[in-house]
């Protein structure tokens, strides 16, 4: 299976996360530790789900010779487990800094009750009428072009992309709860029906270094299991000895 690496410019703004981690007051003073965060984030870019071996960053990030022994030298993976602390360390301070803001592209029709001239019965079958037209397969900007008094009539009742707060309580449950493509029932809210469809969504999600970080924290996580192993090994062979006859 082909993994495409991650393209211009979101590997751009990958990358100013990470370096915003490596200049963290978490990391200064510890290079080792950046250039083993900063090889592991390009590799995580570069081959998404390609697997890391010790000997590789042994090598290619602290310069040991060819003859590096992972089993006989646990460098690699006590860096790992420093690391992973530190990250989690920096997350735990600044996780609001990686949560993307929820935004959806919305489109919105608006017909007026009327209610102070009595019309609000006549206003509402207008409003589901729409709605029946919508349900049919009538495009949804044709319908805000016709029926709507929206100021975005003439757009087709297109608002674009909001986030929350923009619109009022009622209207903002509608339009950060509806899937994209669907459209709403009829809404009643402050002497108007409303009528919502979402286009597109996206945010509200764990912005791009987190995605990266999970490739990171799979390798540190790892490193530091077969630390825990090794070690409890070498317990073993501290307590075994060898009987003779």
């Amino acid at each position: 299976m082909n993994v495409t690496r991650v393209q211009v410019p979101q590997r751009e703004q990958y990358l100013a996360q990470i370096d915003r981690l490596l200049n963290s007051h978490v990391l200064h003073g510890s290079e080792s530790l950046c250039k083993l965060l900063r090889y592991l984030a390009e590799h995580a870019l570069d081959h998404p789900g390609s697997p890391l071996k010790e000997y590789q960053i042994a090598t290619e990030v602290f310069g040991r010779s060819p003859n590096f022994d992972p089993q006989s030298d646990s460098t690699i993976r006590v860096q790992a487990g420093r690391l992973r602390l530190k990250i989690a360390e920096y997350y735990a301070k600044h996780r609001a800094e990686f949560t993307g803001k929820e935004q959806v592209k919305l489109r919105m029709i608006m017909i007026p009750t009327h209610a102070a001239e009595g019309n609000a019965a006549a206003q509402k079958a207008i409003a589901e009428e729409i709605l029946g037209k919508l349900a049919d397969g009538a495009p949804f900007d044709r319908m805000a072009q016709i029926y709507s008094e929206d100021s975005t009539r003439d757009l087709g009742g297109d608002w674009g992309w909001i986030e929350r707060k923009t619109l009022a309580a009622s209207l903002e449950k509608v339009a950060f709860s509806l899937p994209v493509g669907k459209i709403s029932h009829i809404i009643e809210f402050s002497g108007n029906y409303y009528i919502l469809k979402v286009d597109e969504k996206h945010g509200g999600d764990i912005k791009s270094l987190a995605q990266v970080r999970g490739e990171i924290e799979k390798f540190l996580v790892q490193q530091e299991a077969q630390d825990l192993q090794d070690r409890w090994l070498a317990t073993l062979r501290s307590k075994a000895y060898i009987k003779t006859f």
